[in-house]
């Protein structure tokens, strides 16, 4: 199935809007601070369950429309078995008292998240500051894996939510309580608890970087993922107890962990580092290694092929990158924004594509 048609109500910068999409291809282009990525958004939203940019979910709604409190993006998908089955989606964004609530329909039913998910195709978003990602501080690449596995994995998100507002309390204990015994007796609940929830996150973290590893060559060049996992354990707590007291701090844990990316440097016949000695080119080649990986994922996760999403990719990409790209995201579904020219399409485009200027 694609993605025939979105329709966006008080949606960040939009009112009221509907769009046809081509199930090959779509380019939305226009001059900047239009609402290109609003809009790519607004489909990775739909598809996933939440945005992909950093920020409270309330920024989800239009602030310029007066007394505004309820945004949505709804899909129609077509293309299924028979040409004549559809099926709609339609994820709602509510602000009362402060807080957002999200609500999931499928054809007008009702559904938990979960059940959203499943009948969904998987976005797969190429955007170029994801490149930043790999050059950047863990906190980025921590984030990069709890976005990806959390869009898939329902139990991962809780957990992982569980995990860091139980090490917040975790930390307060640490910072104010200074009676011994009872410190003692408060970490002994909560350590229990953050290691069952630590333990599913890295396991997690782990079998998705293993099947990082996995991913045929790119291009001749051959690339690999090191995950460096902070265990949280009771053997592990018994040995920085002692520096805990003294930081005041829980010093292991999910929160530290690290993964790098490695790229076979022929010449000397060992991988190097992208992030400390990799070119700017080279990076991108990593970060495209790392979006097939996505898409793989993708698809060992549902039946359907994911929708991919190209945030401005063509003024970060050179021409031969950009038909690297357009090789390796043929067979799906593209929606991409630019606001670059959309006359050197044909020489990188194989197939039909169409363009919505906003």
């Amino acid at each position: 199935m694609y993605l025939q048609k979105i329709a966006l109500h008080n949606f960040r910068s939009f009112n009221q809007a509907v769009y046809s999409l081509h199930p090959h291809m779509t380019i939305v282009t226009g001059d900047n601070a239009r609402g290109k990525t609003n809009l790519l958004e607004a489909v990775y939203a739909l598809l996933v369950g939440s945005g992909f940019r950093e920020g409270k979910e309330i920024e989800h709604i239009n602030y310029t429309v007066e007394n505004a409190n309820i945004a949505s993006v709804e899909g129609l998908y077509g293309g299924g078995e028979a040409d004549e089955q559809t099926l709609s989606a339609k994820l709602t964004f509510q602000l009362a008292n402060g807080l957002v609530r999200k609500t999931y329909m499928i054809d007008k039913s009702k559904k938990a998240l979960r059940t959203y998910l499943q009948h969904n195709p998987k976005a797969v978003l190429f955007a170029p500051e994801q490149i930043e990602m790999l050059t950047g501080s863990p906190s980025r690449r921590r984030s990069y894996l709890d976005l990806l596995l959390g869009s898939y994995d329902v139990e991962y998100k809780k957990r992982l939510a569980n995990y860091e507002q139980a090490l917040r309390k975790r930390n307060k204990l640490l910072e104010k309580e200074q009676d011994e015994l009872k410190l003692e007796q408060e970490l002994l609940f909560w350590d229990g608890y953050l290691v069952d929830q630590a333990h599913y996150v890295t396991k997690a973290r782990t079998d998705y970087i293993s099947f990082i590893c996995e991913q045929p060559n790119l291009e001749q060049k051959l690339f690999r993922a090191d995950y460096a996992p902070n265990i949280f354990s009771h053997e592990r707590l018994a040995q920085t107890s002692e520096r805990e007291r003294f930081a005041r701090r829980t010093l292991i844990g999910p929160q530290k962990d690290d993964f790098t990316i490695s790229m076979l440097n022929p010449p000397q016949k060992q991988y190097k580092q992208i992030d400390l000695y990799g070119s700017r080119s080279e990076q991108r080649l990593a970060m495209i290694w790392l979006k097939c990986a996505e898409m793989r994922y993708a698809t060992t996760q549902s039946e359907q092929k994911p929708i991919v999403l190209l945030d401005d990719v063509f003024s970060e990409f050179d021409e031969d990158n950009e038909r690297l790209v357009m090789r390796i995201i043929a067979n799906h579904q593209i929606i991409a924004t630019t606001t670059e020219s959309v006359a050197h399409l044909p020489d990188i485009v194989s197939g039909e594509y169409e363009v919505i200027t906003l």
